[in-house]
């Protein structure tokens, strides 16, 4: 209902400087973390970067011996009528970087970071999916991977999903978790109930 409006986001943080590259920024933490941005969607969009310096520093950076307290802002700026999907990852500095792909057309994203993968599917609508073995019917999905024998499925809004040649399914929040190959399903709590007249 708002296509006649370019959305943004903002992001802050507590950083030395912000670079972004693509669909990636990229800050470089005061107090060392890291963190690192990805637009999976929309398409196309405008990066903006700033900063801003004060005094009013929070009590555990004046512990620290700053005086002052710099914070920069990675700003988007998207497509009218289009909504944003983008993953915010914390690290240590000296960690490795994450590996973000887009997945799954413009509802997904995939993240691989020390030996994992997590795939996330936020749709607006339940959507079929079936990519990287995943096979899905859904519009909200976290599937995270360490192996075929050790993976999480979680269906926040319900739905079906397969990994692994295991399954999980329901009409309310599910979890499935298989650890050395023998899986448990957990049920999950609807915290957005709908609400009949």
């Amino acid at each position: 209902g708002f296509a006649e409006h370019a959305p943004s986001i903002s992001y802050w943080a507590l950083a030395t400087g912000v670079t972004t590259d693509g669909r990636q920024a990229h800050f470089t933490g005061q107090l060392g973390v890291d963190t690192d941005l990805y637009v999976a969607a929309p398409e196309q969009f405008t990066w903006f970067t700033d900063s801003f310096t004060h005094n009013q520093c929070e009590p555990i950076v004046k512990r620290r011996g700053f005086t002052t307290e710099t914070q920069y802002v990675a700003r988007l700026e998207g497509q009218p009528g289009r909504g944003f999907l983008m993953a915010a990852f914390p690290r240590l500095a000296a960690e490795e970087k994450p590996v973000f792909t887009r997945w799954a057309g413009a509802d997904g994203l995939k993240i691989t970071w020390k030996g994992e993968t997590h795939y996330l599917l936020l749709a607006l609508a339940p959507r079929t999916v079936t990519s990287d073995g995943i096979t899905a019917t859904a519009a909200c999905l976290v599937v995270k991977v360490a192996d075929r024998k050790n993976f999480t499925i979680s269906l926040p809004l319900g739905g079906t999903a397969s990994f692994g040649g295991k399954k999980v399914s329901g009409t309310a929040p599910i979890e499935l978790v298989v650890e050395n190959g023998k899986a448990k399903m957990r049920p999950g709590t609807n915290l957005m109930p709908v609400k009949k007249p």
